[in-house]
């Protein structure tokens, strides 16, 4: 399982730098290229090779054919370049419709081969979290839709909101939740709290699937007080989530560090955000960029980086030495400093702050990536 899910996460690296040389480059399409960039590549091929991942490893399952993850990966690939190229070069519509279904492709594809996981799987522990996985799917198709709609020039209201809040907490969002109380317990070499019970995982999930539908709905109804009541309520739900995870003992966080650092700080922006969000929607204003830039960046950004810290050196192999190696390689203490610097600089508007910080994470992390593909030898 790990060969099929390195080759997701290297695609998903070059989406990350990608995105972060969009944000410095000049361009045509503002801040939509760097968050596509990242959102739909980055961040979506790194939800394909995770899950995955995580669904065959908890479940005691097989391994999903080799030939649909590859189809999966392209897809995905193709779909993301050519529809950045179709908004950069103001190509025609049909252009971005394909692009975008194509993208939903490869969700259709993963979550297929996520439900032949649960299917087989000879344990039932992680049923909770692909479950919460294909609800995630489920909305960020709708999410697609909408979203494909607004590039072929439909004039309904609010699609590009309702796209943006699919994705961003239905997707995004609904995939950190399934998720977290497994990894949290993976990081802290710790047992999963008694209280993340399949049952409470599924209603968690299940709040901030409903949140994001009525945030949805009220967008795309004009009805603010519907949007903001969705919204604090998925805060809600991010509360939940935090508190179903393990909370760790000195000694957790110790050896964990800065990856435990990146996900609990990351978990606060998510919340912090949210809530942001919902004041804006009562307020009848349009989310500022900015707060987008900090959940991104801050929130789901941290989470990520704060996971793959971990996953990483599990994912290279080569036996006790090199696992070890690897742990301290990722103890990334400077783009933990620089992303919070990043989505603190992202809210109070300062674009130079922001791009600074994102350039010292990408900068550490291609480091650090490079450190962890050379022999154990020469980095001792």
């Amino acid at each position: 399982m790990h060969r099929q899910t390195r080759p997701g996460l290297a695609f998903a690296g070059a989406f990350a730098v990608a995105s972060g040389l969009a944000a410095i480059a000049p361009h045509n399409t503002g801040a939509w290229l760097p968050l596509h960039l990242f959102l739909a590549g980055a961040v979506l091929h790194a939800i394909s090779a995770v899950t995955l991942m995580l669904a065959v490893t908890w479940s005691a399952g097989l391994p999903p054919p080799w030939s649909a993850v590859r189809l999966q990966r392209w897809l995905l690939t193709a779909g993301v370049i050519v529809l950045a190229a179709g908004r950069e070069m103001a190509l025609a519509g049909l252009t971005v419709a394909i692009a975008a279904s194509t993208i939903a492709a490869s969700m259709v594809i993963l979550g297929v081969l996520l439900a032949r996981v649960r299917r087989d799987a000879s344990l039932d522990r992680f049923d909770a979290a692909i479950d919460g996985y294909l609800t995630a799917l489920t909305l960020a198709l709708v999410g697609s839709a909408l979203g494909a709609m607004a590039g072929v020039g439909h004039s309904a209201s609010g699609l590009v909101s309702m796209h943006l809040t699919l994705n961003l907490f239905g997707l995004v969002g609904v995939v950190i939740a399934a998720t977290l109380p497994y990894m949290t317990a993976t990081q802290f070499r710790s047992k999963m709290a008694p209280r993340a019970t399949p049952r409470t995982i599924r209603a968690v999930v299940g709040a901030l699937a409903a949140a994001t539908v009525v945030t949805t709905i009220g967008i795309g109804t004009r009805r603010e007080l519907l949007a903001g009541l969705g919204l604090i309520t998925y805060a809600g739900g991010i509360a939940a989530t935090i508190a179903i995870c393990p909370f760790p003992r000195w000694r957790n966080l110790r050896w964990a560090g800065p990856r435990a650092g990146c996900i609990a700080l990351g978990a606060l922006w998510w919340f912090g955000a949210t809530v942001g969000f919902a004041a804006c929607a009562w307020s009848a204003l349009d989310a500022p960029t900015g707060l987008i830039v900090a959940l991104v960046v801050g929130g789901y950004a941290q989470i990520l980086a704060g996971s793959l810290a971990y996953l990483a050196p599990v994912l290279r192999g080569g036996g006790h030495a090199r696992l070890a190696q690897g742990f301290r390689l990722t103890r990334c203490w400077p783009a933990l400093v620089a992303a919070n610097v990043a989505a603190a600089g992202a809210v109070f508007g300062s674009s130079i702050v922001a791009l600074a910080g994102i350039a010292i994470v990408l900068g550490d992390g291609m480091a650090r990536a490079a450190l962890l593909t050379r022999p154990l030898h020469e980095v001792a």
